[in-house]
This record gives C-alpha cells, sequence and structure tokens, in this order.
C-alpha cells in the first residue's frame, strides 16, 4: 500500500475566524506529486507537513521522520509577509524552497489577510491537497489559521487521515470558554490522532474531548546532542562570578523586565546576566537595567544564529526563563543538554516535564520567587552537569512518537 500523510503543527492557541475558500485547499493536495525511489513508491509512506514556519529548532525531527517516511514540509508564511509576521525571528526562520537532507520544504499558496488583533492566513490554492489519495493521512501544525480548517475540511471530503500536533497547555490557552474554546474542540475532535508535547498538553487535549486512544504523547525534542557536545567549547579559564542567561524574543509575554529586576536584587560584584534575543521592548530593557545601576552586568548580545547557539550557552551557568505563558519553552531543553542550571517560570508547558531533573528550579514568575530561584542555583552551582537526564529526550524519541500516530492508521488501513 502507498500511504501518503499530512501534519497540522499547532504551536500556540489563537482566536479562530471564518474562513472561505475550502476548495483552494483541494487544490494544493491534488497538486503534491508523488517523489518516487527506484520501483518501491507503493511501498513508502509519504507525510505532508503543514505549518506556518520552517522552525531551525523542528529540523532534526524531520530529518528523522523523513528515515521512515517520504517527507514534505510546507510553510503558510511566505517571503513576502515575513517581515510582517516572523519579527525578532532570525534568518533560520525565513521561508526557503528547498531540499534539506532527506526531506523538502516548500511555501504553500497563501492569502494574507489583516485583522484587528491579528493577521490570518488563508490558502490560495489547494491544489496538493486534493490531488493527495485517500488512502494518505495529514499532519496539521496548527488550528488557528482557516488554511487549517480548509486542509481539515478538504481531508475529512476526501477521506484522508488527520493528524493534528498541540503544544498549548490549560495555562498558555487564551480562550477558556465561548466561541473560539468551542471551535477548538470542534478542531481537535475531528481529528483521527493528536500528537502532543508533555503531559500539559495532553491535558488540554482531553479537556477539550478527545479521546485517550487518539492522544499520541512525547517529549518535546531538540538537537541535544549539539548542545551536549558545544560543552567541549566551554572556556576552561577560571572565572569571577556567577554566569546568568536569557535567550527569546524582547516582547512582553517573556516577562524579562522581571529577570532583570530579580537579577539586580540578588547579583554579586562578577555575576553577570546576558540577554539573547530581539525584540521591541530592547530599549526599555536597556534603560531599566541602567537605571538600576547594573551598567556592564548585564549584556545585550542581542539575536544570535540558532547554529551558534550551543557556544553561547556553555560560556554561561544558569538559563532563567519567566514567560507569563508559554506552550514549551525548548530553550529549557538546549540549556539542560549544554550541561545548564535552569530557572523556569511555572507558567511555561515545559516545567512539568523537567521538574525533576538535576540542575531545575521551578518558579513562580514574580521578581522576588525569581530571584530566590536564582540564587538558589547560584548556590548550588558546582559546573556543569555531565549527564543531563534531557539527553534522553532526543528528535529519534519524538519523532516516534509521530511514527506511532501514523502507524495507527496504518494498521487501521491495512
Amino acid at each position: 500500500m502507498n500511504h501518503r500523510s499530512v501534519v497540522l503543527s499547532t504551536a500556540s492557541d489563537g482566536p479562530f475566524y471564518s474562513f472561505h475558500f475550502i476548495s483552494t485547499m483541494e487544490d494544493k493536495l491534488t497538486g503534491w506529486q508523488s517523489r518516487k525511489t527506484g520501483g518501491e513508491a507503493a511501498e513508502e509512506y509519504r507525510v505532508l507537513w503543514i505549518t506556518n514556519f520552517a522552525a531551525p529548532y523542528r529540523m532534526p525531527v524531520w530529518r528523522q521522520l523523513a528515515e521512515r517516511y517520504s517527507l514534505e514540509v510546507a510553510v503558510l508564511v511566505g517571503s513576502e509577509h515575513f517581515h510582517l509576521d516572523g519579527k525578532n525571528r532570525g534568518d533560520e526562520w525565513a521561508p526557503k524552497e528547498r531540499n534539506s537532507d532527506n526531506f523538502s520544504i516548500k511555501v504553500l499558496r497563501s492569502r494574507r489577510v489583516s485583522r484587528i488583533t491579528r493577521p490570518v492566513y488563508l490558502l490560495a490554492s489547494s491544489m496538493t491537497i486534493r490531488q493527495f489519495p485517500s488512502a494518505g493521512n495529514l499532519i496539521l501544525g496548527g488550528w488557528q489559521e482557516p488554511a487549517y480548517w480548509q486542509a481539515l475540511m478538504t481531508a475529512k471530503i476526501k477521506g484522508i487521515r488527520t493528524i493534528g500536533f498541540y503544544e498549548s497547555t490549560p495555562q498558555s490557552q487564551t480562550h477558556k470558554v465561548g466561541l473560539v474554546a468551542g471551535a477548538r474542540k470542534f478542531f481537535f475532535r475531528s481529528l483521527d490522532a493528536v500528537v502532543v508535547p508533555g503531559p500539559s498538553a495532553a491535558m488540554a487535549v482531553r479537556k477539550m474531548g478527545v479521546k485517550d486512544t487518539k492522544i499520541f504523547e512525547g517529549f518535546n525534542a531538540v538537537d541535544v546532542a549539539a548542545f551536549h557536545e558545544a560543552r567541549w567549547h566551554r572556556s576552561e579559564k577560571k572565572r569571577e562570578g556567577h554566569k546568568f542567561l536569557y535567550v527569546g524574543r524582547l516582547i512582553g509575554l517573556k516577562n524579562v523586565a522581571s529577570i532583570i529586576s530579580a537579577f539586580h536584587r540578588i547579583r554579586l560584584p562578577n555575576d553577570t546576566l546576558t540577554i539573547v534575543g530581539e525584540g521591541e521592548l530592547r530599549a526599555n530593557l536597556r534603560e531599566q537595567a541602567d537605571s538600576l545601576g547594573l551598567g556592564n552586568q548585564v549584556v545585550f548580545l542581542g539575536p544570535v544564529a540558532y547554529a551558534a547557539l550551543p557556544q553561547v550557552m556553555v560560556q554561561h551557568d544558569t538559563l532563567v526563563l519567566s514567560s507569563l505563558s508559554e506552550v514549551w519553552g525548548l530553550v529549557v531543553n538546549e540549556a539542560l543538554a549544554a550541561g545548564l542550571h535552569c530557572v523556569v517560570g511555572q507558567r511555561c508547558g515545559v516545567a512539568a516535564s523537567v521538574e525533576s531533573m538535576r540542575g531545575v528550579y521551578i518558579s513562580d514568575v514574580d521578581i522576588e520567587s525569581l530571584a530566590i530561584s536564582m540564587a538558589s542555583s547560584r548556590e548550588a552551582w558546582t559546573g556543569p552537569i555531565d549527564t543531563p537526564e534531557i539527553m534522553s529526550n532526543t528528535p529519534e524519541a519524538f519523532a516516534a512518537v509521530f511514527e506511532a500516530a501514523l502507524g495507527a492508521g496504518t494498521k487501521r488501513n491495512t
């Protein structure tokens, strides 16, 4: 049998809008042509993974999934809109059609519609999905864009198996009740399977009424090996003070101002706080640090290419992530793999999955709580953790969860 799959990936919760042009998604699925290898195409599995952006941290999972499936990743946000909706993201996020290792990335033809709260995307053509075989599967990396609803409806009409990827937690969901919550529940209960990256996201999906038999729970993963190996680049020179680190966008939701204030409360003369990232609040945060008299103890490093991030991390001791809302927080995976301690806000989806790991300090996100956790990490620090538990949570292991969700459909169709 020739099984083809499409994945819709849900990275965050968001508002629901009515949509038009369902037939445009039909055109997309119809235009997805088979990529055959020798005479064994009938034995190949194929996956189309639709998502807003081709996130660089997701590449290792895609590479692993492509070891067993013929994978194509399709992104909604094209180059003409990336400067608007990809703000504060590095060049690695920019949409490019390319063959990356053993899978390909394409940009779907989409239409950007401006709204009061945020823009939304509709598919301008659905040829890919319309030509997709009825025996196949679809993985969706989101639900809040009308394009995902177009894909879902077209897949249902054609009898294509649908798999969702949902990362939001009960805490990070912005709509608990009402029309939007009802639409979200309908969307996920309509899917054949849902992959979630941890217990918090699994709880959110269960609260929507999705049956346990449809939920496939894994552990959100990055290339932990790359960050772990970077430890060999850590400076052996004796260092004074403790090195705190924040990595992420400089926006209100990330609560960076509280990290700076907490650092001000507990800092010792040779301690430093490095802030990696870009965003609309950079000038305000710089002004805050100056007004607190932190001088050169707070370093604004600016954006760092993802490939260079492991080398930056290993020169620090404790990562701090105190977001007011965070569906996961993959930077915690990366820091733990690099041997760092992590102060993790309890509103981050990753918190429940790493709380028992060495070097992890779960904290509330107010200044006093962060200060206590940061001071505790500094006091307990004896050097990088040589064998962090996060190393067992690999891209291979997470890809296997998607394989299980896809395989459930294969067994049913066989």
